[in-house]
């Protein structure tokens, strides 16, 4: 039991540590420096910091889970959450283009909207033999959440989910 604890405080305080870190990193990433160089900085340190530890989290649940269905949920899960980090980062510090940070704007609705259902589908999992399948209520729900990812990502075609201020800049190279 003492070599267990030990264990899991070998793994806890760094995790905790990291993520004291990535607090501190946004209180000090104020407006004011956000494009600065140091804002830069803190901004990708915190990223990345993030994105190690859903990355290290994935690949734990790919070692210790072993229902197959729940395993691969999780690690789903796991890639959704990396890719919100990514589009987070590249929107708010590597693109300048209004047009292009619209469409990671956009993109960035894809993992907001499944983690959620993921999330809730891995509940439904959890405790059922290896070849049960998914309750029948999910597909609904999988297919409702598609359904608004493929509007969000069309947005520009029919402004049903977004609209923008007549006379903007949106549409044009301006």
């Amino acid at each position: 039991m003492m070599k267990r604890n030990r264990r899991y405080l070998h793994i806890a305080f760094p995790v905790a540590l990291l993520v004291v870190i990535a607090s501190v990193c946004r209180d000090l990433n104020v407006d004011s420096i956000l494009r600065s160089t140091t804002g830069i900085f803190l901004g990708l340190t915190r990223s990345t910091i993030y994105i190690g530890l859903f990355s290290a989290w994935g690949f734990s649940v790919r070692q210790r889970i072993v229902s197959k269905n729940v395993r691969r949920l999780l690690t789903a899960e796991a890639g959704l959450l990396v890719l919100w980090m990514l589009i987070r980062t590249v929107k708010y510090y590597f693109v300048a283009d209004l047009n292009v940070n619209r469409m990671l704007w956009y993109f960035y609705y894809i993992p907001m909207l499944f983690v959620p259902v993921l999330a809730v589908l891995v509940s439904a999992s959890l405790g059922k033999s290896e070849q049960a399948r998914a309750p029948r209520w999910a597909l609904p729900l999988a297919l409702f959440t598609a359904i608004l990812v493929g509007m969000v990502l069309t947005n520009d075609l029919h402004q049903f989910v977004f609209t923008f201020p007549e006379g903007t800049a949106v549409f044009t190279d301006e």
